[in-house]
């Protein structure tokens, strides 16, 4: 756990798994119990260089498409962003009681890492994580929530929401394969770290509705991680 104040929690996981909505819903049930409550996202919405750098750049595609890139290449510009987002977040975890990152490094390592060959996804694995926690100094997190919802759900989803807001998919977005990888990813990520938490989104061929899914987000925060932090 990190050596400061708040209780720091990563919600993360595939497209289309409803990270900004159980973030939001998370920080209302937490400020409703008399908490203190900050969020942040990543990559930044453009209050960075590099955040700016990678929506008008790198997910537009106007460099070339990011899986005919290196993924330490395509890591880097995460990574600074998140050195460049630091003293913001050293700042709320020293202020607030809890702290909630929508994507933080394992959203690299996932994602980046799904571009590699199996045998190379270890050693991917262990640079990001030195480079963005031992040498860029990123805080560790307490504890990674991942929201497990299949490809083929999620697609559905993320369907239904470009209909909605008439939004474009970004690169990432587009290919099944690549984030049925990605979703690999992340779960032998949970399996191998005792701090990650998979929530399931799906019960079977149902997605399960926000407040399904958030009532295990709510259990798994106040009746044990808080337990353990204090």
């Amino acid at each position: 756990m990190n050596s400061m104040s708040a209780l720091f929690v990563v919600i993360d996981g595939t497209d289309g798994a409803g990270k900004d909505t159980q973030t939001a819903r998370l920080a209302k049930i937490a400020k409703s119990r008399g908490f203190s409550v900050a969020t942040l996202s990543y990559p930044s919405t453009g209050e960075t260089f590099s955040g700016r750098f990678l929506r008008r750049e790198l997910f537009t595609g106007k460099l070339g498409e990011m899986n005919k890139l290196h993924p330490k290449l395509v890591a880097y510009p995460f990574i600074v962003d998140r050195y460049e987002q630091q003293p913001h977040l050293k700042e709320l975890i020293g202020e607030n009681d809890l702290v909630i990152a929508n994507r933080y490094v394992i959203s690299t390592i996932a994602y980046q890492g799904a571009g590699l060959p199996s045998g190379e996804r270890l050693e991917f694995h262990d640079w990001v994580e030195e480079l963005d926690y031992e040498i860029m100094g990123s805080p560790r997190e307490d504890a990674v929530i991942f929201l497990s919802l299949p490809i083929e759900q999620a697609s559905k989803l993320l369907d239904q929401r470009k209909i909605n807001d008439h939004s474009g998919r970004d690169l990432y977005d587009e290919s099944q394969n690549f984030q049925r990888e990605v979703f690999k990813e992340y779960q032998k990520l949970c399996a191998s770290n005792s701090h990650w938490h998979e929530v399931k989104c799906n019960d079977g061929g149902r997605i399960r509705s926000i407040e399904e899914i958030g009532v295990d987000i709510d259990r798994l925060i106040f009746d044990e991680l808080w337990l353990l932090k204090k």
